[in-house]
């Protein structure tokens, strides 16, 4: 049993319009309800009495074609026979407007060398939609031209009732109203997230209400690549080097020659590109070098691929970020620390008894860490060091047997012997004195001279006149080795002032307390509770630092930038290595977990560095 209740209206050319309807009308029609005549075709006579829910079917066929009238609604649906006595009309009904597209096959566009694919398209003005047309698509990387076309208009479509086969056939004989057109699709350039998907061919109204669309997919011939295992970031030392990991392979059958390189690099940072050829499918591993020069500045850059070859290429993440970090160089076990030497550093390793003497062995490093040279000192524990300036040091162990250490590693030793409560200069004025206050026991209590070691390793009286104390205290000199400052250990010791030329010592007013140092000018840098004060000629102290920066330490002058003052504050972390441009009064700090309680030396070529752990770290260089 068949059974249809509508007639399809189509144009000549296949356009569909809408459907035609049969109405029962006047008294036959049920109350309230909108009533059809459908035709259900039968093979033999039969009836169907039967009730299911709300609904009711009521029908005696003949074999062939029957009348029957549906009713009811949402509520109550009901199929009973028609009956003579029915009267009926024909009604049109139009699609709701809209457009359709006719492809001659499956929209598949395929992009290789090409920038376009041009398409050819029948448009269908479904419902008789005229007007304008605008096309796009789902894919923000893909445009589609033209972007608008204008549908021709038709005729109007009637709903009035039609009484006769004759009417309807009227009614579809109307204009053809299919559209050809030539859609081409634009695939941007750069990079793309991938190298296929589908996509949606979208048609709106000049209000932007949809019309309709059609399906399509989007394949890519070029290169696909990303950073091997999801690795965004990595970290490279100065004056070092690193790799950028890379997996790429070709798609859609892609084959030819394909560069690498990096861009966006910061400066002192550079890389060698890479060329593979691809012939063959499959993912390849690319391995870019990357040099980082001494100089390069710190901290993170964000790089970006670049890649040449193919017309497109696709990839995951954009960029990837290169961390410039200060470099590490490991010295040999054993080494617990570090003082300077004419160039490089001169590193404590073992101390042996032999013969019955302690021999020290220290190790000349460059500022990379490698060997230069090394000597045996007679010295035991205890090291205390003096910078004399050029390839030599003086050092003194804790018995007071004193020594010049060349670069070369030649040991010449002094007939001077100091004594344990002996305080010495750990650099050398401008005429090479070693400047040193001399304690030794009398009958009244411990007399304290200030005096100079001399080029043949005596001792020479300056000032016997005051008091320095029974213990400790510190030195300072200036960079140019024109000025020289004691602070002794305790407020009851007045700070004296040395001059290099003229060997005057002047007492200074005022008390200075902690740890100081002495600029070219005379200015007095020196630590007062946590922060960091300055003294200058005329006496009168001001604030360096502020509470923030937490308790400052100082390391010393930069003995290649005589405006430079080392020193560590507590922030941004316990410890951070930090320098101070006399100037211009701006501190600049350094972040690095690997200070804290490391050994600092200042090398004759600048800069800072720090050992921890048997670990050499260059803050600046």
């Amino acid at each position: 049993m068949l059974l249809a209740d509508e007639l399809s209206a189509w144009s000549a050319q296949g356009d569909p319009l809408g459907t035609v309807l049969e109405i029962v009308t006047g008294d036959s029609a049920a109350a309230g309800n909108t009533s059809l005549v459908a035709r259900l075709y039968a093979d033999s006579p039969v009836t169907v009495k039967a009730t299911c829910g709300t609904v009711k079917v009521d029908l005696t066929l003949q074999r062939g074609w029957n009348a029957a009238v549906f009713s009811g609604d949402s509520n109550a649906l009901s199929l009973q026979a028609a009956t003579p006595a029915m009267t009926s009309v024909l009604k049109f009904q139009g699609y709701e407007p809209q457009v359709d597209f006719v492809l001659n096959q499956p929209l598949d566009l395929l992009f290789a060398e090409n920038e376009t694919v041009t398409v050819p398209v029948k448009i269908l003005q479904v419902g008789g939609y005229s007007g304008p047309v605008n096309l796009r698509t789902s894919d923000i990387n893909v445009q589609v031209e033209p972007a608008t076309i204008t549908l021709p208009a038709l005729p109007t479509l009637s709903t009035q009732q039609i009484s006769s086969l004759h009417g309807v056939q009227k009614l579809t004989l109307v204009r053809p109203q299919m559209v050809e057109a030539q859609l081409t699709f634009r695939l941007n350039s750069g990079v793309l997230p991938y190298d296929q998907t589908t996509f949606q061919l979208e048609a709106t109204s000049s209000s932007q209400q949809r019309l309709g669309g059609a399906d399509g997919q989007l394949r890519i011939r070029g290169v696909r690549w990303d950073f091997e295992m999801g690795r965004y970031a990595f970290d490279v030392p100065q004056d070092g080097q690193g790799t950028v990991h890379i997996v790429a392979q070709p798609t859609q059958g892609f084959q030819g020659p394909v560069t690498f390189a990096l861009m966006g690099l910061p400066a002192g940072v550079s890389f060698t590109p890479v060329t593979l050829d691809f012939t063959q499918p499959g993912v390849r591993a690319v391995d870019i070098p990357v040099q980082v020069a001494g100089q390069a500045a710190l901290g993170v850059s964000q790089l970006r691929l670049k890649v040449t070859g193919p017309r497109y290429v696709m990839s995951g993440p954009p960029t990837l970020s290169i961390n410039v970090k200060l470099p590490q160089y490991p010295l040999p076990s054993g080494v617990t620390g570090i003082f300077p030497a004419g160039s490089g550093f001169w590193g404590t390793a073992a101390t042996r008894f032999v013969d019955g003497q302690y021999r020290t062995t220290v190790i000349r490093y460059g500022l990379r860490g490698e060997q230069l040279s090394s000597a045996e000192l007679p010295v035991s524990y205890g090291l205390r060091w003096t910078a004399l300036g050029g390839p030599r040091t003086l050092v003194a162990d804790s018995m007071g047997n004193m020594q010049i250490l060349s670069d070369e590693g030649a040991v010449t030793p002094l007939p001077l012997k100091l004594s344990s409560m002996d305080t010495v200069a750990r650099t050398a004025d401008t005429q090479g004195r070693v400047w040193m206050i001399r304690r030794q026991y009398v009958e009244a209590g411990v007399k304290s001279e200030l005096g100079f070691i001399d080029g043949a390793g005596q001792f020479q009286l300056v000032d016997g006149s005051r008091r320095y104390g029974d213990r400790d205290g510190a030195f300072s000199v200036s960079p140019d080795g024109q000025n020289v400052l004691f602070v002794g250990d305790g407020s009851m010791i007045p700070p004296v002032l040395i001059s290099a030329a003229s060997l005057n010592v002047t007492t200074l007013t005022g008390t200075l307390t902690g740890q100081a140092q002495i600029s070219n000018s005379g200015d007095v840098y020196f630590t007062s509770g946590y922060g960091l004060s300055k003294r200058d000629t005329t006496g009168a102290v001001t604030a360096v630092t502020s509470a923030g920066q937490g308790a400052v330490r100082i390391i010393g002058w930069d003995r290649a930038q005589p405006d430079l003052l080392w020193l560590t504050t507590d922030a941004p972390a316990a410890g951070s290595p930090a320098a101070l441009k006399v100037s211009t009064g701006q501190i600049q700090t350094y972040q690095n977990d690997s200070w804290f309680n490391g050994t600092p030396a200042l090398p004759s070529t600048g800069g800072l560095y720090i050992l921890n752990q048997g670990v050499l770290y260059p803050v600046r260089r």
